[in-house]
């Protein structure tokens, strides 16, 4: 085991900190497809050497006046390029104005790309992890050691987890014993991941749930989030593995995304579940795309846009609906899109020439627990539960080892 320094562990817990404050920057950078550099200077029009120096604070009142000005103006192409109304892109801008820097609950509003205010509980989980994030970042760089282990308490932290089946409750006994023993910097570290971990699913796992019962109200809810996750047929755990030796040892999230998307769209316009996922052919078919394409798209060699699934998607409904118009079109699941390329960015490592170099399971016993504990907290909202979903979905696991 690696024996970190009292220094270097509180250093690394404020750069964790600090790094999971951004977590909203790194959701639009997923989204658009730029790093945070190049992203930051696009929306707020600085230079890219502007952005590297930071303290972006110090900006005069007028360059600051024109930054805001430039955003706005920015978001306001955005929004049009994805088909909002002026109404509802002030909605969006009123939303952003009432949180906090820095503030998780900025996730949630982007995530809800029309009317924001209809997801407030997860807006409210949101906005409690990221307080929780910044007091511990002025804990670590104040070098106030016990009030950050205080505040990752297994009390406190490990909330979601009490009452959540028999798996999630040993994770919760480690957890308390792992905090119980750690007296230094280096030894809270792999407490604070673990707490972050946590904090993360549950997170997503509260927008997966009030968002799934907005837009899938009709259908028996699930984890949707984790249909588009990384799967694999590899147990957890077999160690090292050759990626090149064979095909589809990985399903990665934009592929997920892509089959998910025809099939709710042939369920609609086709009146039956296919019998299992769309292969590439098909699909290049229906969202009016060359094969080679989607198979770039299906092995991550090809980045996914916001616009082109946009396109796909409208390109599905036109030939499995029959209508030319787009007057009866369904709305994209946006929520979808953009949670598979924030996973396919967090959880897919490439190397040199894009080749697939490495890729992370999530626990999925952790996130279906902490799913189930929203769909609990939100059981008065109202939700008609009428169909169900195909077998070759729900059944599904993210490993063979992974529930």
């Amino acid at each position: 085991m690696e024996i970190i320094s009292d220094a270097e562990g509180r250093q690394k817990a404020m750069v964790m900190a600090d790094a999971l404050l951004a977590l909203p920057l790194s959701l639009m950078s997923a989204i658009r497809g730029k790093a945070l550099r190049p992203l930051l200077a696009h929306v707020t029009g600085l230079s890219e050497t502007r952005i590297a120096k930071g303290d972006l604070g110090a900006l005069s009142p007028a360059a600051q006046r024109r930054v805001t000005a430039h955003v706005r103006q920015q978001a306001i192409q955005e929004g049009q390029r994805n088909g909002l109304s002026l109404d509802e892109m002030e909605s969006r801008f009123l939303a952003l104005k009432e949180i906090e820097q820095e503030s998780w609950e900025v996730c949630a509003v982007i995530l809800m790309v029309r009317e924001p205010h209809m997801i407030p509980h997860a807006r409210s989980v949101g906005r409690n992890y990221g307080r929780r994030l910044r007091a511990l970042f002025e804990d670590a760089e104040a070098d106030r050691f016990d009030a950050f282990r205080e505040k990752l308490h297994p009390d406190v932290t490990c909330e979601p987890l009490e009452h959540l089946g028999a798996v999630v409750r040993d994770r919760f006994e480690r957890y308390r014993a792992a905090h119980m023993a750690a007296s230094t910097w280096g030894g809270m570290l792999p407490v604070f991941e673990s707490a972050v971990e946590l904090w993360l699913f549950d997170f997503f796992a509260a927008m997966d749930a009030e968002w799934g019962r907005l837009y899938l109200g009709a259908m028996k809810p699930a984890p949707y989030f984790l249909w588009v996750a990384p799967m694999t047929d590899l147990p957890v755990g077999q160690g090292k593995v050759d990626l090149k030796s064979r095909r589809n040892i990985v399903y990665l999230p934009v592929r997920r995304l892509l089959q998910l998307s025809h099939a709710l769209m042939q369920r609609a316009y086709r009146k039956a579940w296919a019998s299992q996922p769309v292969g590439r052919s098909l699909l290049a078919i229906d969202a009016d795309q060359t094969e080679a394409v989607i198979g770039s798209y299906f092995d991550g060699t090809k980045a996914l846009r916001q616009g082109d699934y946009v396109a796909m998607w409208h390109a599905m409904y036109q030939r499995l609906s029959g209508n030319a118009s787009d007057a009866d079109e369904p709305t994209p699941p946006m929520a979808l899109l953009h949670v598979a390329l924030l996973w396919q960015r967090f959880f897919v490592q490439r190397g040199p020439g894009s080749k697939l170099d490495a890729f992370t399971i999530l626990d999925e016993a952790l996130y279906r627990a902490c799913w189930q504990r929203h769909v609990d907290v939100l059981v008065d909202q109202p939700a008609t539960e009428t169909h169900d979903w195909p077998d070759w979905l729900v059944n599904q696991s993210l490993s063979p080892s992974s529930t």
